[in-house]
C-alpha cells in the first residue's frame, strides 16, 4: 500500500478508534495523534511535532517561497529517504467558529506550498463536537456555506471581523467529507489529501 493510503487510513482508524483518547483541545488531538502515530509507524518513520519550516531546509538561509505559517503541526520522514509528509491538525471548539473555520483553509493553503517545495503527501485533519460547524441548521453565509452547504475549500476566500477582512487563497478544490466517527459519535471529522 502506498503511504500516502497508509497515511490516511492510519488518520481514520485513529480517530475510529474503539479506545480513542479523552481528546479536549488542540493540544491533546496533537500529542494522542503523534503517540498513535509513532506505535504505527515505528521504525521505519521519524514522527516530529511543531517543526519549523527553516528547519527543513538547511540549505538555504530561509526558504525563497513566503510560507503562510512557521510551523506544522506533525512532520513524518521516512528513516534515510529524502521523503516528508505534513499534517496539519484543526480542533473545532465551539468558541470562534468562523476564525476556525478560516484556519483550517489557511492549513490548506500552507500545505499545497509544503506539496509544491517537497513534500510527498499534506494532510489537513479536522474534527470537532460541535455542530455548529457542520449542521445546515443554521446560517449559511460566507465561510459557513464552505463548511455547511458547499463544502468545497476552493479560490479565494474571506473572513470579516470588526472593520476588518482576511483572505486567503486556495488553489486546488479540496472536497469536505464530513464523518462521525464509528466508536465515538461525538466526533464528526474530515480528511483533506493534498
Amino acid at each position: 500500500m502506498p503511504i500516502t493510503n497508509y497515511i490516511n487510513e492510519l488518520l481514520n482508524s485513529f480517530i475510529n478508534n474503539k479506545s480513542v483518547p479523552n481528546i479536549y483541545n488542540e493540544a491533546s488531538f496533537q500529542l494522542e495523534l503523534t503517540i498513535f502515530l509513532r506505535v504505527n509507524l515505528y521504525k521505519q518513520y521519524i514522527i516530529e511535532i511543531e517543526r519549523n519550516i527553516n528547519d527543513l531546509y538547511p540549505n538555504q538561509e530561509s526558504p525563497k517561497i513566503n510560507f503562510l505559517k512557521r510551523d506544522i503541526d506533525i512532520v513524518i520522514k521516512k528513516n534515510g529517504e529524502d521523503k516528508k509528509y505534513a499534517i496539519e491538525l484543526k480542533f473545532g471548539s465551539d468558541k470562534e467558529i468562523p476564525d476556525k473555520m478560516f484556519e483550517t483553509c489557511k492549513d490548506i493553503a500552507f500545505l499545497e506550498q509544503l506539496k509544491s517545495n517537497n513534500f510527498s503527501s499534506c494532510f489537513s485533519f479536522f474534527i470537532t463536537k460541535c455542530d455548529s460547524y457542520y449542521s445546515l441548521k443554521r446560517t449559511n453565509n460566507g465561510i459557513y456555506k464552505i463548511f455547511r452547504e458547499t463544502r468545497s475549500i476552493c479560490g479565494d476566500i474571506y473572513l470579516q471581523r470588526e472593520k476588518k477582512e482576511k483572505k486567503i487563497t486556495v488553489k486546488g478544490n479540496y472536497n469536505i467529507n464530513w464523518q462521525i466517527a464509528q466508536n465515538n459519535s461525538k466526533f464528526h471529522y474530515f480528511i483533506i489529501t493534498i
